[in-house]
């Protein structure tokens, strides 16, 4: 009966953390699309300073009880992955003011290629084949998914120029965003998942309103409820239970693995704006579903399962 016990208990400590990470990317994948509603009224700085500036406070007030343990680490932590974080955010959110959610998504997810090669050279942690060829598969299949959504000529008003502009931006967003994956996964450990949120969060939402406030920007129209709905949303679903589901979902799953789990963003941040008839979804965006999958498999399990399927068929 024990070992039953702890081999159930063992078994959610495995699959939670991972489906944690999952839903982060599914609740992620929504984020350009909403963030797509409200750019062209409100900017980029001004729109993450709401955004954090909702869920700071929330997130501080739910877990109240939490901040009488913070410690001088906890704000240090913070302070560096909320930098991080709002950097990424921001070069991800300013992207879509000149490409497409879908294409955006794709060049982001590429974090995943460089988090095992970054957190090898960073942390020396295990770089294996497997590691490799699932960053191959994921890359490959971001690639056909992201490059076959509306085509450069097709984006209304968007010359060509400007689309690779914005794809640029989104590449270099998921480098930083690669270096915050890195960042918690070595740090998660010693802190409080929670803690480490609510510090990443006022971080992030103070440097936004710097930057907002140094570049002077201004809202073009008057907020309609499409907008506010848009910020509300972002605030509350995007930020405060994403990053809360991320951060507790890599403080037990290795950073090579939670990048590759979280690389799927790119898969539902095509379908999302695909709903609202800003992306096409063709035979090789399922194609790039198929690779991403299989790059999440052999991350996961290291293809042990045909180990002991072979193993099965010599003993017979």
């Amino acid at each position: 009966m024990n070992n039953r016990h702890q081999n159930h208990s063992a078994g959610l400590n495995f699959i939670l953390p991972r489906a944690a990470l999952l839903a982060t990317a599914i609740l992620w994948g929504t984020s350009l699309t909403f963030a797509k509603f409200a750019i062209d009224d409100v900017p980029t700085n001004t729109l993450l300073a709401w955004r954090f500036t909702i869920a700071a406070p929330i997130t501080a007030l739910i877990f109240y009880k939490k901040l009488k343990n913070l410690k001088l680490t906890d704000i240090l932590i913070g302070f560096l992955g909320g930098t991080l974080l709002y950097t990424s955010y921001a070069l991800q959110t300013f992207s879509i003011n000149f490409t497409t959610p879908g294409r955006a998504a794709f060049l982001n997810a590429t974090y995943c290629v460089f988090v095992p090669f970054l957190a090898y050279l960073i942390m020396r942690s295990k770089l294996d084949r497997f590691n490799i060829a699932a960053s191959v598969c994921t890359f490959v299949g971001a690639g056909l998914i992201g490059m076959t959504g509306n085509a450069v000529t097709a984006i209304q008003g968007t010359s060509a120029v400007s689309v690779l502009t914005g794809d640029g931006i989104a590449l270099i967003s998921g480098i930083l965003f690669a270096l915050y994956i890195i960042m918690v996964g070595k740090y998660a450990r010693k802190t409080d998942p929670i803690l480490l949120t609510i510090v990443q969060f006022f971080t992030a939402a103070v440097e936004a309103w710097i930057c907002s406030r140094a570049l002077r920007e201004t809202i073009s129209a008057a907020l309609d409820y499409k907008v506010i709905s848009s910020v509300v949303y972002l605030a509350v679903v995007c930020t405060i239970l994403a990053l809360l589901l991320q951060n507790i979902g890599q403080k037990y799953t290795e950073p090579a693995t939670a990048a590759i789990l979280l690389s799927t963003e790119s898969i539902f941040g095509l379908i999302f704006p695909a709903c609202f008839g800003m992306e096409a979804i063709t035979p090789l965006v399922i194609f790039g579903f198929a690779l991403i999958f299989l790059a999440t498999i052999i991350s996961e399990t290291k293809l042990k399962f045909l180990c002991r399927r072979q193993k099965r068929k010599d003993l017979e």
